[in-house]
């Protein structure tokens, strides 16, 4: 298996050659997209043009039946030391309030589900009054509706955060090439991040200046549709190239919003400080135990994380002296239309950070799939 995450075309590592799904018809909604991410239960005026404070806030949503609730103060934490709040609209429809946050304006988001064979996006995040407020759907595997446990970050940067960071909102799935819109998008080394379209549903998202080929991404799928997005390789040096897929619930390649998250030696928090948090990229499905390729690998203690699987898309990460009493966990499949999820995580029994992640197939049958996974506090 190879020890380095594949690189898009054009790069010099070969990528890993694999047959894309049959092209899906172009979506619908393409023909209307919003132009900022909007919150469903927000109807008003668009977020700031600029991140002008440092703000975050993440929760861990279990309580998927529950009208409106605060979650446990052990899995949610807000920049601004308020209380975030989830509510149920619909099956599997959700906002979350992260009170405090509209300030800094932009931001991006990130979902995972937990605890579920399905898979849950964001819809759509925007201010109400002086809180953000982020939408959240959730899907079973074969992508109807269904009520799911999740984790949800808001995340936005101060201008000059000195962590090595990129992310963007890619709103414009038929385009062959664009600029994302800056409020919605984020590069620590000062460039301005493009996208461009290979083919249905594939994606490049050039982030330059960066110059660090390393790291790890989140992915995550935007919209009120059930496509689902999942990323296919990184690397380059010093544009730092993504590659990211985007398919329908069955695998079948589809074009399709989402946002991107990339890290290196840093939280998708955008937090500079010295909090808990790791990730890895997990790139050996079918090993008993490992240990990660170390330049995608983190512990903010300098330790070394493991894996174990279990069974079939059955896998544990220990994050050593990371605590595992609070925090969040991010989880994407890589290069697979499978999906693989957050089963939750505690502490190891000797300071860590013990983090389960499942994959599932569109039929929700357990699968052997490499992921990547982040742990932050």
């Amino acid at each position: 298996m190879s020890d380095q995450p594949q690189l898009v075309q054009g790069s010099t590592t070969k990528r890993r050659s694999r047959r894309l799904p049959r092209a899906a018809t172009t979506l619908a909604a393409a023909a209307a997209l919003l132009t900022v991410p909007v919150a469903m239960t927000v109807t008003t005026a668009t977020p700031a043009f600029a991140v002008t404070a440092y703000a975050y806030g993440y929760v861990r949503a279990n309580k998927p039946v529950a009208a409106s609730y605060t979650p446990s103060a052990l899995y949610q934490y807000n920049s601004t030391l308020k209380k975030n709040t989830v509510t149920r609209s619909a099956t599997g429809t959700y906002t979350v309030r992260f009170p405090g946050l509209q300030s800094a304006g932009g931001g991006t988001v990130d979902v995972t589900a937990v605890n579920t064979s399905g898979y849950c996006k964001v819809a759509g995040w925007g201010p109400a009054g002086t809180a953000v407020n982020v939408s959240v759907l959730c899907f079973n595997a074969g992508g109807a509706a269904k009520d799911s446990q999740f984790d949800a970050i808001f995340a936005a940067p101060a201008v000059f955060t000195p962590a090595n960071l990129s992310y963007v909102w890619a709103n414009q799935p038929t385009a062959a090439s664009y600029t994302p819109s800056l409020p919605y998008q984020y590069n620590s080394g000062g460039g301005t991040d493009t996208i461009t379209r290979s083919g249905t549903g594939s994606y490049t998202v050039a982030v330059p200046v960066i110059g660090l080929s390393s790291g790890t991404v989140k992915v995550t799928g935007y919209g009120s549709d059930n496509t689902t997005c999942g990323v296919q390789g990184w690397g380059g040096s010093p544009t730092l190239n993504v590659n990211v897929q985007c398919t329908t619930p069955t695998g079948v390649a589809a074009d399709a919003m989402f946002t991107m998250t990339w890290a290196n030696a840093a939280s998708l928090l955008v937090a500079a400080s010295g909090a808990p948090k790791g990730y890895v990229w997990a790139n050996q499905p079918s090993a008993a135990s490992y240990t990660p390729a170390a330049s995608y690998a983190y512990n903010n203690l300098g330790l070394t994380n493991t894996i174990t699987r279990s069974g079939t898309g059955t896998y544990a990460i220990d994050f050593p002296s990371l605590g595992g009493t609070d925090g969040d966990v991010q989880v994407t499949a890589y290069g697979t239309t499978a999906h693989c999820n957050s089963a939750g995580w505690a502490a190891d029994g000797s300071g860590g950070a013990l983090v389960n992640v499942r994959c599932y197939t569109s039929h929700g049958v357990l699968v052997d799939a490499m992921f990547t996974a982040q742990y932050q506090v």
